[in-house]
């Protein structure tokens, strides 16, 4: 018989938890302990807030995206962040970024009137980024048509493009092969998910970091973060 890889055996063992969980409710009850940390968090920080609509069966981010990346965002060196997909975590980063003021940001997005929308909301640079077909890793994929991007970032949260079954979101690799920053954390959303877990394998194979570590944020949905010493706060998020 013949054993599939084993990045299939975990990507099946990992939905096959996660539909377990959400069954039993332990991950609703996670969203709502996510929720709560947040929101307080985000009140002692003295964070002047948008309404956030965090509704993940709309597309939206979740409680624990949102938790994860507020920490990201003040207890990390994280000082330019490029943030691939945008909605409400979009809101969140700006409103840090006018509280601390040593942030820089881009944001890019695939959908034009989105990005018309999200950009009148916030003061940082939202850029349209239609994709196109093209060769990434070896693979044939719609990877981003985007001007070049000056410098380097030590943060990427990769919540875009659209998702697929395999090889999902392969478009970032492009960006994170040519714009990662020497010491970096990179953000994954939906990483429980078959086709973005095959997405961060081939990112922790090629980046040609021997010093990697991980974090898992789960909730209604799953983040990954991947970073290197520099970042190593992530660890106890």
């Amino acid at each position: 018989m013949r054993i599939p890889p084993k990045h299939l055996i975990y990507a099946r063992a990992n939905l096959i938890l996660q539909n377990m969980r959400t069954y039993v409710g332990s991950l609703s009850t996670n969203e709502v302990l996510y929720q709560g940390i947040f929101r307080d968090a985000a009140a002692a920080h003295n964070l002047k807030l948008p309404p956030l609509y965090p509704l993940p069966i709309t597309g939206a981010a979740n409680y624990s995206f949102l938790y994860a990346l507020l920490r990201l965002l003040m207890e990390t060196p994280c000082s330019r962040l490029l943030e691939i997909g945008v909605g409400q975590s979009t809101l969140l980063v700006d409103a840090v970024r006018k509280m601390r003021g040593n942030i820089d940001v881009i944001s890019i997005d695939t959908d034009s009137a989105w990005v018309s929308h999200i950009a009148g909301r916030v003061g940082h640079s939202v850029l349209h980024a239609p994709l196109i077909p093209k060769l990434i890793h070896g693979k044939q994929v719609m990877g981003f048509d985007l001007p070049e991007l000056h410098g380097k970032f030590d943060a990427v949260i990769v919540d875009g493009p659209k998702q697929t079954k395999r090889n999902s979101r392969w478009a970032a690799l492009e960006i994170l092969d040519h714009y990662l920053a020497d010491e970096f954390l990179v953000l994954f959303d939906d990483a429980g998910r078959p086709g973005d877990q095959d997405l961060m394998r081939e990112f922790a194979r090629t980046c040609k970091r021997q010093d990697l570590d991980t974090r898992f944020v789960q909730a209604s949905r799953t983040q990954c973060l991947i970073f290197t010493p520099a970042f190593r706060a992530a660890k106890f998020f």
